[in-house]
């Protein structure tokens, strides 16, 4: 399957025959790498079911495109509804994300994973942002109990497909797919019916060829430090010194009567993230 994309970068190259891990918070999310999941394989781990407000589960729908792919879920998939995890992190349930981050830590080691993509950090959407602070949180903690480093990337859902992420450096993999390999993607995201609507929309406003290009940003810890004489070294979360999207758009939800509270990223987010790192370095 790799000859159905051109690699741009030779990190990737040295990475194949690894045992790779996707790590996303909404089932659907696969659909944006999809060139990469097909060449992977992953074990594929999601935190929600993607239900949102209407109450939906769109699982099953990841569940048969991965199967088509060759990929395999993971022991967390799906286990909890959207709202939960708002809910979640608007109580600020550490105990809940601190069992979470170990769990996963306990399955990277347990895989033997090298690789691990995840959703990136992108100030867009809550259950995004707060994912990638558990990934890392995980990621580094598996790091220091096998004292060996796993590659770990990130991949934008907000930002247009073809549009150089801003975190992009020297490591980031460019993967452009060729014909065969984009028209399975193209398939696959018109063939997922909880997504059709915003599949359409996507393919409207950027063209169905822009998704032709998939681009794995590399993710940095502190705690890379102990596997690397040089690294470029980045908080574990990200700071937010402006109003995060999802801020404004849980106050919109409050004033509708839909969310009984904003969570806010100073007051809840931020704590919590750190908390998990705390518990981490503790560990």
């Amino acid at each position: 399957m790799m000859n159905s994309i051109r690699v741009e970068n030779s990190t990737f190259q040295k990475l194949q025959g690894r045992r790779c891990a996707l790590f996303i918070a909404h089932p659907g999310h696969e659909l944006r790498i999809h060139g990469w999941l097909e060449a992977a394989k992953p074990t594929v781990y999601v935190l929600t079911d993607g239900s949102g407000r209407e109450g939906q589960s769109r699982l099953a729908s990841t569940t048969r495109l991965l199967a088509r792919a060759g990929a395999q879920p993971g022991s967390l998939y799906g286990r909890y509804p959207d709202r939960a995890i708002y809910d979640a992190i608007l109580r600020r349930d550490v105990v809940l994300f601190r069992g979470l981050v170990s769990e996963l830590a306990d399955e990277l080691l347990r895989g033997k994973f090298d690789f691990v993509l995840g959703d990136a950090e992108e100030g867009a959407i809550l259950t995004h942002d707060f994912w990638r602070g558990m990934v890392n949180a995980a990621i580094a903690s598996a790091q220091a109990r096998q004292k060996r480093p796993i590659a770990n990337y990130q991949f934008d859902l907000e930002a247009p497909p073809q549009q150089a992420p801003v975190q992009a450096d020297s490591n980031s993999i460019r993967l452009e797919l060729d014909d065969g390999a984009l028209a399975r993607k193209i398939a696959a995201a018109r063939s997922y019916p909880e997504l059709r609507s915003e599949v359409e929309a996507a393919f409207r406003a950027y063209g169905t060829d822009a998704f032709r290009i998939e681009c794995l940003q590399q993710v940095r810890l502190v705690e890379d430090e102990l596997f690397s004489p040089a690294p470029r070294d980045i908080l574990p979360f990200p700071s937010r010194p402006d109003e995060p999207h999802y801020e404004r758009h849980g106050s919109a939800l409050v004033a509708a009567g839909i969310y009984p509270a904003v969570v806010r990223y100073e007051q809840h987010v931020a704590p919590l993230l750190s908390e998990l790192t705390m518990h981490k370095r503790a560990a």
